[in-house]
């Protein structure tokens, strides 16, 4: 990653801090309603990341990037631009040694936060030792996205979720019959129950 990193957040302190806000807000009512796949860590709010996003031409281009959480097997961060899932990129991530490493993975997420702000979901072709990056007493943190790939049918059962978060999002208006609130309710139930017994 030898060009410049641009910088299309353009983000003071504040602004940031705002935006992470404002990210797990959203994910803790989306947390609210199902539970996760993937433990992932807080990761350096305010540390800026570089990423290196392929172009369709063929060439690369380096941003700084500001990162929010992380697992072994995909990272979140805020970016100012929209980016396209299936874009191939590598993440430099920083351990806790301070060494620089470079990760490949692939844009699975890309959702507007506010503003040109977006969250970018990432998923690693391989997934990594976590403990060189979070301490090991870190609290997992909650995010509107999982990019976990080592959970058995998790496409499917991402799908179910996001299915289930509409409906949930539909019962709560006013003219939503009693009856299919209740059986919403019954339908986020058995799903937890099943995440529940998948371990």
């Amino acid at each position: 990653m030898s060009d410049t990193p641009q910088d299309t957040l353009r983000l003071n302190e504040q602004q940031i801090r705002e935006m992470i806000e404002l990210l797990d807000k959203r994910g803790a009512r989306e947390a609210g309603v199902v539970k996760r796949f993937n433990r992932r860590f807080g990761y350096g709010a305010s540390a800026a990341v570089i990423v290196e996003l392929q172009q369709p031409t063929g060439d690369s281009l380096t941003y700084r990037v500001v990162a929010h959480d992380l697992s072994s097997t995909g990272v979140g961060f805020l970016h100012g631009v929209f980016v396209h899932s299936g874009v191939p990129c590598t993440v430099e991530l920083i351990a806790l040694d301070r060494e620089r490493i470079r990760v490949p993975g692939t844009v699975v997420r890309c959702e507007l936060v506010k503003g040109r702000v977006h969250f970018v979901g990432v998923r690693f072709d391989q997934s990594i030792d976590l403990s060189m990056f979070v301490c090991a007493d870190d609290e997992p943190v909650s995010t509107p996205h999982t990019t976990s790939k080592d959970t058995p049918r998790a496409d499917s059962a991402q799908t179910v979720k996001r299915l289930l978060g509409e409906l949930v999002a539909h019962c709560a208006a006013k003219d939503c019959p009693p009856a299919v609130r209740k059986i919403a309710g019954q339908l986020v139930e058995s799903y937890n129950d099943l995440l529940k017994r998948a371990g």
